[in-house]
């Protein structure tokens, strides 16, 4: 008789997945340690409050074609409240730096009223990431060493697009966001 075949298919499942996923850290999977390390930290236990001070959901979808986005929650076309969407694998791919900038970022379009006054563009991304940056040195959480990440990994794998500059160009716009 097989160790497992006593065990309900249930339990079977979850002590497989158990080992499953225990196998993946202990075999030094870092890309799965570093997804749960943002489950556990960035992404669950952020805060964010909206312009109107209404707290912000977080909302995990990787099918997400950018690391995450920002909108409101519609309920038959009415806005219901303020979410942020992410997408984990991508944001896995980043430094732990990159990772938090990114959620303030979002939190930025928020607090700053960007959904309901119709901020978009190039203006409203620049102003989220001010707002991210600043925020991140304000409370102290942000390093030169930090910034510089960021600034590697917006060089990296951020494009220019409707909405944003070049990675490079975005990454230059940081530190005028400090510096004024």
């Amino acid at each position: 008789m097989h160790r497992l075949e006593f065990l309900t298919p249930l339990y079977r499942a979850a002590l497989v997945s158990i080992l499953i996923f225990t196998s993946a850290l202990t075999l030094g999977n870092q890309q799965a340690a570093a997804e749960e390390e943002l489950n556990e930290k960035v992404y669950i236990e952020h805060k964010c409050f909206d312009y109107y001070r209404r707290p912000v959901l977080n909302v995990r979808n990787d099918s997400l074609s950018d690391v995450a986005f920002s909108d409101l929650m519609r309920h038959r076309g009415l806005a219901m409240g303020p979410m942020m969407i992410f997408n984990l694998k991508r944001l896995a791919r980043l430094s732990k730096a990159s990772r938090t900038f990114f959620v303030m970022h979002e939190c930025g379009h928020h607090a700053l009223g960007h959904l309901y006054f119709r901020a978009r563009g190039r203006f409203a991304e620049q102003e989220a990431d001010c707002y991210a940056i600043r925020t991140l040195i304000r409370q102290g959480t942000f390093t030169l060493k930090d910034i510089s990440d960021v600034q590697n990994d917006m060089r990296r794998f951020a494009k220019a697009s409707l909405y944003h500059v070049s990675g490079k160009d975005r990454a230059n716009q940081l530190m005028k966001c400090i510096e004024s």
